[in-house]
């Protein structure tokens, strides 16, 4: 844990340097927005007291903050958005600080999370102060990802984080989508973010909505700098993710009620004190209503990775990630459990997190990272979970995708004696799932196939998806 608390540690501009694109449009918002015109805004919220706005800052991917100091001792932030490399703000930036202004507010006044209070804001950069802004309240605290914490630390701030999600888990609604308040004070779900859809009535509605998303989204840019769609067999994922979801689980029927989830929770957004204790809860803007398999998706509380289903065990440093991450998981959802059992009496979430519906959502979820190798993993594993749901025999253990390997890794496939031959189980387009090394069944081609005849989920003409080589 280290000795400078909350805004102690600070940076200063002298710290920047005109190297990355995020550093540059952090010396521009320094250097463009109006300070004075904040210090003049603040002294008008709180008339009769002199307000002074410290040089160090604080910043993040898409934020900078910088602390205000009143003469009374009340201290506030002033939290400016980064702005995009052409310099102007996306329509998602301001649907999305307009959300988590109603996040903030909704869990001030309906819950006991330690979030800031908004006193200010404006989504928009058409303004004096030059950028979209909001004024919060200061908590005094270090994010807990940059504490350097040791395994028990880890685990103490865990146990906190999992008391948070039941908590606001047990604020339901009838529909999915973000939170929102109108002038009157009412609080509403309304339009998804992501998926600029919504609200959704039912689970199968919104994984319909966000699997096309998903696969447009973040595949496009692989269509534009790739001639052929078949060369990545993990391409197709959100289809067969939309296709397994109703056969695996029971979204079709599931109209609700939807659970307050914070998508994006992690030590990353989490404030604590000297003593590890959670004071504060920043970056709430991934807070939605969700179906109750997105709720069950704590991996991001974590920061490890569990083992995929169907994932052959290896002598490799992936498996020994892999075992370590079991090992927090099977934690976690004990924690959970204990959580849901004292706040309600029952473990919905917990018996959810060891499904194959989140298991489904969790690799939509790595989708969007659009890696080859993982993508193509996660395929194989959708198949096994299919067959496995079967009691088919084509359910087989996979071998490792071929992927990047760290030193490691590499030394041991140099020392193998195995090392000159061809991997079982790789990304080598013959479509195969191996067991024990040697057994390949060839899957898939003709299933996909069928689905198109029954499957809710059509893809444009323009992506051909079903010429794609499965698995």
């Amino acid at each position: 844990m280290t000795s400078t608390m909350g805004s102690d540690g600070w940076l200063d501009d002298t710290r920047l340097s005109e190297g990355t694109e995020l550093e540059e449009s952090a010396l521009r918002c320094l250097r463009t927005v109006k300070w004075n015109k904040i210090a003049e805004m603040c002294s008008k919220l709180r008339p009769a007291h002199i307000c002074n706005i410290r040089k160090k800052f604080s910043m993040g991917t898409e934020n900078l903050v910088k602390l205000i100091e009143f003469a009374d001792g009340v201290k506030w932030v002033a939290r400016i958005s980064l702005e995009d490399e052409d310099g102007r703000h996306t329509a998602s930036k301001h649907d999305q600080m307009v959300s988590q202004v109603a996040t903030y507010r909704y869990l001030k006044q309906h819950t006991n999370v330690p979030v800031p209070e908004v006193h200010a804001y404006d989504a928009s950069s058409e303004n004096e102060i030059g950028a979209s802004y909001m004024l919060l309240t200061y908590i005094h605290g270090n994010v807990a990802d940059k504490c350097h914490l040791n395994s028990d630390q880890s685990r103490h701030v865990l146990n906190q984080m999992v008391e948070i999600m039941v908590k606001l888990a047990a604020h339901t609604f009838d529909c999915i989508g973000c939170l929102s308040v109108d002038e009157e004070g009412h609080f509403t779900i309304s339009t998804d973010l992501e998926t600029n859809g919504g609200p959704y009535k039912t689970a199968q509605e919104y994984y319909n909505a966000t699997s096309v998303h998903r696969f447009h989204h973040y595949a496009d840019r692989y269509f534009r700098n790739n001639g052929e769609a078949d060369c990545e067999p993990g391409l197709h994922l959100p289809f067969l993710f939309n296709n397994l979801m109703p056969m695996l689980t029971d979204c079709m029927k599931d109209t609700g009620p939807f659970f307050l989830t914070n998508t994006d929770f992690g030590m990353h957004n989490v404030l604590v004190d000297a003593n590890l204790n959670i004071v504060g809860i920043i970056d709430c803007d991934s807070l939605m209503a969700a179906p109750i398999h997105v709720t069950a998706q704590y991996e991001t509380l974590l920061g490890r990775t569990i083992p995929l289903p169907g994932l052959a065990t290896q002598e490799s440093v992936t498996t020994q990630t892999f075992v370590k991450g079991k090992v927090d998981f099977d934690y976690l959802v004990e924690r959970v459990a204990i959580a849901e059992t004292k706040l309600h009496g029952n473990t919905p979430i917990a018996d959810a997190m060891v499904s194959d519906g989140a298991r489904l959502v969790e690799g939509l979820h790595r989708y969007r990272a659009m890696q080859d190798w993982v993508n193509a993993e996660w395929v194989k594993s959708y198949w096994y979970m299919y067959y496995r749901s079967l009691g088919s025999s084509r359910c087989v253990e996979f071998a490792n995708v071929d992927r990047p390997l760290n030193k490691e890794e590499s030394a041991r496939e140099e020392d193998s004696p195995e090392s000159s031959q061809n991997k079982p189980g790789g990304s080598n387009g013959e479509g195969t799932l191996v067991a024990n090394g040697d057994k390949k069944e060839k899957l898939g081609g003709n299933f996909v196939r069928n689905l198109e005849q029954t499957s809710h989920f059509k893809p444009a003409d323009s992506w051909e998806l079903w010429q794609l080589q499965v698995l």
